[in-house]
């Protein structure tokens, strides 16, 4: 199981409704520290590379994940070649009233 299943799992567990885009950003958050580290910079550096605030980029890291967009975590994770993609399907869905 990967890091974003068991994250996943994890935040469905706990009851959480964005429990699949959470484990999204956890594995977002594991991939970009790996970089760093790859890479041997420091986290400021690193933000300075992505455009961010290196504030912003640390809160994220240490799991702040509700506040940040997935255009915001997609801009972090562009060093890593990697993305979060997200699709949306307009569904039939059973009608709760006639409308007339």
């Amino acid at each position: 199981m990967s890091t974003r299943e068991n994250a996943t799992a994890t935040f469905e567990q706990l009851g959480f409704e964005d429990s699949e885009i959470l484990g999204q950003k956890t594995a977002a958050v594991l991939l970009i520290r790996t970089e760093i580290k790859r890479r041997g910079i420091t986290q400021g550096r690193y933000a300075e590379m992505v455009g961010l605030h290196q504030s912003n980029l640390s809160a994220f890291l240490n799991g702040d994940l509700d506040r940040f967009s997935i255009a915001t975590v997609n801009q972090a994770l562009e060093p890593t070649g990697k993305a979060i993609h997200v699709h949306y399907t307009i569904c039939e869905e059973p009608r709760a009233r006639a409308f007339g």
